[in-house]
């Protein structure tokens, strides 16, 4: 596991460079694929860094985890994903973004955790019918979320202008205009 672990780690890396280079160009809705896709991908590889991170500090202590690499790892790759993550957000439509984080994300994780953990996925027939039926089921509840129709009906409620002047809907969403009113 130990010598897989830096194989996948420069893997991943390396797919997180190339998709942040590519998202220097093109239309909003592409360059936000792209940099979601660099977060997803680096929040995946996150999440062995945590348990990297867990393992040092079980075996060595707190103190102890601060002489070995996965606690660096763990710091780097946080601010490399928040960045991503954040240029993601900035660049184009909230739709877009979130749904690439959401479906690559834990693609990833699960590549990884087959590639890393040797972890084996269950494949009778429960398991795929109970796969298949929850994967439904978030499409059906977040599609909307997705395509933005929570946060447009909260704006047309509040009658944000569709084009303010100088101002576009994801900006207002992204100021808090999209949370639901306290009573």
């Amino acid at each position: 596991m130990d010598s897989i672990r830096p194989r996948a780690s420069i893997v991943c890396v390396a797919v997180v460079a190339l998709l942040v280079v590519l998202a220097q160009r093109g239309s909003p809705a592409r360059r936000a694929a792209l940099f979601a896709s660099a977060t997803a991908v680096m929040w995946a590889l996150e999440a062995t860094f945590i348990k990297a991170t867990t393992d040092t500090i079980s075996t060595l202590g707190f103190g102890g985890a601060f002489t070995r690499w996965p606690v660096y790892a763990l710091i780097v790759g946080g601010v490399v994903g928040l960045l991503c993550e954040q240029a993601a957000l900035h660049v184009g439509p909230l739709s877009v973004s979130q749904t690439f984080i959401v479906i690559v994300d834990p693609i990833v994780s699960v590549a990884l955790g087959i590639w890393i953990y040797r972890e084996r996925l269950h494949h009778g027939a429960l398991h795929l019918t109970i796969g298949v039926v929850a994967f439904a089921e978030n499409v059906v509840i977040l599609r909307p979320i997705f395509r933005g129709g929570l946060c447009v009906a909260i704006l047309q409620r509040h009658r944000v202008p569709r084009r303010a002047p100088g101002n576009h809907w994801l900006r207002a969403c992204n100021r808090g205009l999209c949370r639901a009113p306290r009573h």
